[in-house]
């Protein structure tokens, strides 16, 4: 049943348009049935847009009243819940190795990585690249067009090449203090 839910979702269920189109709903709810089927974990009232890339489905998790848009590639990814991602993101899910110069790099396989981790709460802006093992902290925002090398605490607002901190949200350190999470 999940291979077919696989060819379906490739076939038909990617590129059926996104909730905006009239009649939208009807198709997300296409999508997020044939999602459901494929993921290892997929919660309830997602809105997932056309186009968007989950590799085989094996180490991609989604949690509950998620927003995936349109042309977004997720690949070793797990993600909580209350998580907008914004167009054309892409969580990349693995990497070559590149520790011979000998060797052409094509030709020394992959190398290691762990599975990035977006936290509750998290707006991912358009554009965003996400580096693999990478972890996106409760309550953050990434800026459009940044690219994630490194861990971003919660509530952080982070941008640009490689992304660097900006600022945290307003109200965000008396929740960290209260709450006990890691800044």
């Amino acid at each position: 049943m999940r291979t077919l839910a696989l060819v379906l979702y490739y076939v038909i269920g990617i590129a059926l348009p996104d909730e905006a189109f009239p009649g939208g709903r009807f198709f997300n709810v296409i999508r997020c049935y044939l999602l459901k089927v494929i993921l290892p974990q997929f919660g309830q009232h997602n809105k997932i847009d056309g186009g968007v890339y989950i590799g085989d489905g094996d180490n991609v998790r989604i949690g509950n009243k998620c927003q995936i848009n349109h042309g977004c590639r997720m690949v070793n990814v797990r993600m909580g819940s209350y998580v907008m991602i914004a167009p054309d993101v892409a969580f990349i899910g693995k990497m070559h190795r590149v520790d011979s110069v000998e060797v052409p790099m094509i030709a020394q396989g992959e190398a290691e990585v762990r599975q990035t981790v977006v936290e509750d709460d998290v707006w991912v802006g358009q554009r965003v690249v996400v580096l693999p093992g990478v972890k996106i902290g409760h309550g953050a925002i990434v800026g459009a067009g940044a690219v994630v090398t490194k861990d971003v605490p919660a509530y952080a607002v982070v941008g640009g090449v490689p992304a660097r901190f900006i600022k945290y949200r307003a109200g965000s350190l008396e929740r960290l203090s209260k709450s006990g999470i890691d800044s």
